[in-house]
Formats: C-alpha cells, structure tokens, sequence
C-alpha cells in the first residue's frame, strides 16, 4: 500500500509503475538519489490524528504540522507485529512528509510528550492492533 500525499489517497503498489529514484530534502534543497536505502512499509488503512483544535485550526505541536499513527503490517515484506508508523506532514512547501517507526511503548512516550489526553488516544491506538 502506497500512500499519495497530494491526492491524499492509498494505492496498491502492484498498480503503479516502480521507479528506483529517491526525492529528499536537507531542509534547503531538494535532491534526487538513486543510492538511498528504501524501506516499503504496509499500513493499515485506518489511522489515529494526534491534531488538537485550538480554537482557530487543527494542527500537532506547531500550526500548519499534523501527526498520525498507523499500524504498520509489512516491513520489507515481513509481517511485523507492535509496529507503528508515525507520520509528519506539513503544508509548508519546502518540507516532505517523513516518519519514524516506533513501538506501542515508544507511541505512548511520544504521546505523553505531547501534553494531550494519552488516555484517549493510546485508547484509540490500540484499537488499530485489535482491528487488524
């Protein structure tokens, strides 16, 4: 599963044509490599937004930045179990979406470092495992 930031959509990766060339950006400049490692992660469909409303708009720990977790299914093709994709998307035109891979217990530290209802969303989060 492919996710397309622009369309904002999900995509079999068997209906896309594959090209090994890798887009990244140093925070100034956006490169194009061939040499960079790939990861193919698959994730559930079904995510949990760690956004908050803070009376004007819908954003995680700075305006115009947003937050998610996903499940993850497949590393590489290998069923991986307590794995979870947390997503960083921005709309400031410079920046691509990057993410880190955690465990449950690392989400929660990261979630409490976020001063928000953990109770709520580690709720949420661990009903994406249960799901699956």
């Amino acid at each position: 599963m492919i996710y397309d930031f622009n369309d904002e959509t999900f995509a079999d990766q068997e209906d896309l044509e594959l090209r090994l060339v890798y887009e990244y950006c140093d925070g100034d400049i956006l490169e194009l490599s061939e040499y960079m490692k790939k990861t193919i992660i698959k994730v559930e469909s079904k995510s949990v937004s760690l956004d908050e409303f803070d009376g004007s708009g819908w954003y995680t720990d700075y305006p115009f930045e947003y937050q998610e977790i996903f499940r993850i299914q497949e590393i590489d093709d290998v069923t991986v179990k307590d794995k979870y994709l947390l997503m960083y998307t921005t709309e400031h035109p410079k920046y691509i979406p990057t993410g880190r891979i955690l465990n449950l217990g690392e989400v929660q530290q990261y979630v409490e470092k976020l001063e928000c209802d953990i109770n709520e969303y580690m709720k949420e989060i661990e009903k994406l495992t249960i799901q699956s």
